[in-house]
């Protein structure tokens, strides 16, 4: 069987971001960027062109039958590996392989915006494509666009039941987490969440509209920075966290766990930012993925909580 759409793209997106029409949730026609007219349903054979498709196919039970760059998933995310452990390879998530998927003669191909848009033409001659774009609207923010894509890709291969169950076992796990805080005094405190880069004392601040701030909600704290980004990232240095001396902050690595908190904060700037004097500072392994799914972000939840009870209480 297959189901159509009226409109082969979806930009309803940038439409109602340009007419102001914001939304709570994010709306699964919002995160649709382009779409074939008619797909599978539902899909049985998946290729998955980005990690966090592939984490949400293995949340709702259909992993896919190929993905990007599988062999750096375990590292860098790691959630519900045991279910990806025998996909195909299919190139890397910039560079996939078409000849790779033309192999495996997929029903559908899931990829996104900012990566393959240029492709879909290519993509759609193998196969059924859709590519998502999951820039929420305000004032929705990754977190909402994590629940909302995995509750559409559970129905393109009939799973949406598993994704809404899967969907609220996440949304159970975070409000647990909410409930440890508010019964430790941890409600309310600020939150900064940064990704490490290569450069020293270079970061990317996650921004109000990132997972992390949809997480900080969630749990009760405030989050910091208030602005919104495209990317949900905007760069910034130890510098800058000098201003900031009420804040827990959490730092994700880029590197293994053999490289330790204080060999990263041990600059000059650093050893005057508050939170760090304060011992207000955690580091988040890398494979703690901010750019995932709803199991990626309760595990997020899960080690934003832990390390928020072990640091000390406001002053």
């Amino acid at each position: 069987m297959m189901f159509s759409v009226s409109r082969r793209n979806f930009l309803v997106g940038g439409l109602a971001a340009s007419t102001g029409l914001a939304a709570g949730p994010a709306r699964a026609s919002d995160l649709v960027f382009r779409r074939s007219a008619v797909l599978p349903a539902p899909a049985r054979r998946v290729v998955a062109l980005e990690f966090l498709l592939a984490e949400m196919l293995a949340a709702v039970g259909v992993p896919p039958v190929g993905m990007s760059d599988p062999a750096l998933y375990p590292g860098w995310i790691g959630v519900l590996s045991e279910r990806l452990k025998d996909v195909a390879d299919v190139g890397t998530r910039q560079q996939p392989s078409l000849e790779a998927i033309a192999r495996l003669k997929p029903d559908l191909i899931l990829g996104v915006s900012y990566r393959h848009a240029p492709l879909f033409d290519v993509f759609e001659s193998i196969a059924p494509t859709v590519l998502l774009d999951f820039a929420p609207v305000p004032p929705a923010t990754r977190l909402d666009s994590a629940f909302s894509l995995q509750t559409m890709i559970g129905g393109f291969v009939g799973q949406r039941a598993q994704a809404e169950r899967a969907d609220a076992e996440v949304s159970a796990g975070i409000a647990r987490d909410a409930g440890r805080l508010a019964e430790a005094g941890r409600s309310g405190r600020r939150l900064v969440v940064l990704q490490e880069l290569s450069g020293q004392d270079t970061y990317w601040v996650f921004t109000a509209d990132s997972l992390s701030a949809g997480l900080a909600a969630r749990l009760g704290l405030r989050f910091w920075p208030p602005d919104r980004s495209r990317e949900g990232v905007r760069p910034l240095t130890s510098e800058d966290l000098l201003a900031l001396d009420d804040c827990d902050v959490m730092l994700v690595s880029t590197t293994g766990p053999d490289v330790t908190l204080a060999t990263k904060t041990r600059s000059a700037a650093w050893q005057r930012v508050p939170a760090l004097r304060a011992g207000r500072v955690g580091l988040i392994e890398r494979n703690i993925w901010n750019f995932g799914g709803p199991a990626s972000a309760l595990r997020l939840s899960n080690r934003i909580t832990d390390l928020l009870l072990r640091a000390p209480a406001a002053g």
